[in-house]
């Protein structure tokens, strides 16, 4: 992933939205970020395929308990599935609305106003 994740954003977001216990929310950006960091290989294109290969990998690893699988799989799933998603139709709108400037940069867009 090319992209810079702004891992805090997508906390508070799972937090609010109550996708996890806020005494939990750190495991999951371990999770998110290890997935992030991943290094996909060629022809996994389809974003089931790329968890999947991620959770494979990570069940394999002898100090990872079956549980944990499960929660690193259902941060990535939120994350990709329902937080990313809504980070870009958030970009979308603001884009639709301010239109580039001349020099053709905008800010960053930190995932504020997420709900």
């Amino acid at each position: 992933m090319a992209e810079i994740i702004d891992l805090y954003r997508f906390g508070e977001f799972a937090v609010k939205n109550k996708y996890v216990d806020e005494g939990k929310v750190k495991y999951w950006l371990i999770w998110v970020k290890r997935y992030s960091a991943m290094v996909i290989p060629p022809g996994i294109d389809k974003l089931s395929d790329r968890i999947g290969y991620y959770i494979n990998n990570l069940s394999c690893e002898p100090k990872i308990e079956e549980w944990q699988v499960r929660q690193a799989e259902e941060a990535v799933r939120i994350f990709e599935t329902v937080y990313r998603p809504a980070l870009k139709k958030q970009e979308a709108e603001v884009n639709a609305k301010d239109p580039l400037p001349a020099g053709g940069q905008r800010s960053v867009n930190t995932g504020e106003g997420l709900d």
